[in-house]
């Protein structure tokens, strides 16, 4: 939880400042390093990798931070830049770690030098982000120690539900997300259980974040935007929709399963046999004497 720094008797807000030398924090009083600032670049082995890190300040000396005083790394995201400590690091107060938003992968927040890295996470606590993690790691050979950020994310409670106006099969999930990326960027890889079915489309998926009620913010988010609902209204951008292909399909289908219908009923039905006749029998009809015989002729 964050500290209410008004609370204490001074403080610096840093950004992008070399401190020139030494820094010590001395009881009630803090010192806020925004990690967004950008002040410069070094590259550093962690953990046997070498990479190359943003630093958002650096302090040229070492850094003392006594009880009662308070050490805030703010703005915190995946994008965040590191504190560059350039000497050694005596912490007696408190390091918090204010999370802004919640990212993935691991962050490098603070660079110190010491031989055997000392295990501060007892005395860092962080904010905004339940699922988070922090751990110290060391350099290879032993002689930096990095405070790193593990971001975890927790999935929603809330499902959202998507409608696409289109006929079932034309759009898939691959679609869908390509309709994230170009219309909602910043959800694209905090989506989850994506699953489509068909009615005639309803897109189905869960939502990541730092926290429940973060996660399920998302999903509440994405199913009011009203630019990714009038995509899902008239995915195919002209100005009409597959409802209208849709019922006519109906509508052809229609006649088409009642003549099916009525032709199944037809064979179906049996024909009764013609009834017996037990009555005297008639003779044929007599053959008029005109055809009886053949017309005599009289001789020439």
């Amino acid at each position: 939880l964050k500290s209410d720094l008004s609370s204490y008797t001074s403080g610096a807000e840093v950004c992008a400042a070399n401190s020139g030398s030494d820094v010590t924090l001395e009881s009630n009083t803090y010192a806020n390093y925004d990690t967004s600032c950008n002040y410069s670049a070094a590259t550093w082995n962690v953990a046997g990798t070498t990479s190359d890190y943003s630093i958002t300040s650096e302090i040229s000396g070492n850094l003392e931070v006594r009880s009662g005083a308070l050490l805030v790394l703010s703005a915190v995201t995946s994008a965040s830049g590191a504190l560059f400590i350039n000497g050694s690091l005596s912490l007696n107060g408190n390091i918090e770690i204010w999370v802004t938003s919640v990212g993935t992968g691991t962050i490098t927040l603070m660079r110190w030098t010491e031989a055997n890295c000392t295990d501060i996470t007892s005395q860092v606590t962080l904010d905004n982000c339940t699922s988070c993690t922090v751990s110290v790691v060391a350099s290879d050979p032993s002689e930096s120690c990095y405070l790193q950020v593990v971001f975890s994310n927790v999935t929603s409670t809330v499902q959202a539900v998507h409608n696409v106006t289109a006929v079932c099969g034309r759009y898939d999930t691959t679609w869908f997300m390509a309709q994230i990326q170009a219309y909602y960027p910043t959800a694209y890889d905090y989506i989850t259980d994506l699953t489509s079915e068909c009615g005639p489309i309803i897109f189905k998926h869960y939502c990541l974040g730092g926290t429940t009620a973060d996660a399920n913010a998302l999903c509440t988010a994405l199913m009011n935007d009203a630019t990714l609902q009038s995509v899902f209204a008239n995915p195919d951008g002209d100005g009409d929709s597959d409802s209208a292909l849709y019922s006519l399909l109906v509508l052809l289908l229609i006649p088409i399963g009642l003549a099916a219908f009525a032709v199944y009923h037809h064979k179906k039905r049996k024909v009764p046999d013609a009834p017996l006749y037990f009555g005297p029998q008639l003779a044929p009809n007599p053959v008029p004497a005109l055809y009886a015989s053949p017309i005599p002729l009289s001789p020439v």
